[in-house]
């Protein structure tokens, strides 16, 4: 019987542009990917205990055999926000308003 399905990759770590494997500082972390405006890659936002992370695509290596990579993750937070992600932020992206482009939620 021929499997049907999606054929993954083993596991490899997140890298940034100079090579070094990139960790998240927080346990529980809930990613999700969506896409740059140019349509060329897709950022990174991960959730976790207590804080939201942002990875910015960098490029597809291609010594890493086209394996994104990303800069350092970065604080999300916005100064005297109305909204507060909580202690878990689990980010989602759809397009909310339909205007045709990905909104964070």
């Amino acid at each position: 019987m021929a499997e049907a399905g999606v054929a993954l990759r083993q596991r490899q770590p997140l890298l940034d542009p100079r090579g070094r494997v990139l960790r998240h500082p927080s346990p529980r972390a809930a990613p999700v990917l969506y896409p740059t405006s140019d349509h060329r890659g897709h950022h990174l936002l991960v959730g976790g205990e207590g804080a939201l992370k942002f990875y910015r695509f960098f490029s597809h290596s291609m010594e890493t055999g086209g394996v994104p990579v990303f800069e350092a993750p970065t604080a999300v937070g916005e100064i005297g926000a109305n909204l507060y992600g909580g202690s878990h932020p689990a980010p989602s992206v759809a397009d909310w308003d339909g205007d045709g482009r990905v909104d964070l939620i």
